[in-house]
């Protein structure tokens, strides 16, 4: 198991534009891939949270996302794009692992749909909605170093991992 640190927030990775991945079959894709899997697995394991991850968040600039949804299998997404954005929106609380004590309320599209190609250099579209379709958000921002507390609805939403659990969590 390769578990990476985590860029927190101020760390200059965040805020790239993440390079295009030129062979997603290369085999330092896969090597990275496996260490995201598995920092994701841990993150969650030790906090209770998290579903995906991007490269930057592991310190490194290129577009790749991981993300597992619950009782699924992990999926990789090399050079993922939104290619499509519903016209419906919601509000959601979001957090990250790059600065993980904070959590506060985004504005997302209901639906997207997601170009991408996996490990093998296959094409792939998902047509996301509500919970994947805000992570897949989430986590494609990352790659073009837009942060989800730049994105925040109003200021005082803002509260501790903490608070957050204590009065939001499970509603």
């Amino acid at each position: 198991m390769a578990v990476r640190e985590i860029a927190q927030i101020g760390d200059p990775v965040l805020r790239e534009v993440c390079a295009p991945v030129e062979d997603p079959r290369a085999p330092e894709i896969a090597a990275l891939v496996r260490d995201m899997t598995d920092t994701l697995a841990h993150f969650r394991a030790s906090t209770g949270y998290g579903r995906g991850i991007a490269a930057p968040q592991v310190g490194v600039a290129k577009r790749v996302v991981v993300f597992r949804m619950p009782g699924e299998d992990a999926v990789a997404m090399i050079n993922p794009a939104i290619v499509w954005r519903s016209e419906e929106t919601f509000d959601v609380w979001d957090a990250c692992f790059s600065y993980f004590t904070l959590f506060f309320v985004v504005n997302r599209c209901r639906r997207v749909k997601v170009r991408y190609r996996d490990v093998n250099g296959n094409e792939h579209i998902v047509d996301a909605s509500d919970d994947l379709s805000e992570l897949l958000q989430h986590e494609i921002e990352h790659l073009d170093g837009i942060l989800a507390i730049d994105l925040v609805r109003d200021p005082r939403t803002f509260c501790s991992v903490k608070e957050y659990q204590r009065r939001h969590e499970g509603r």
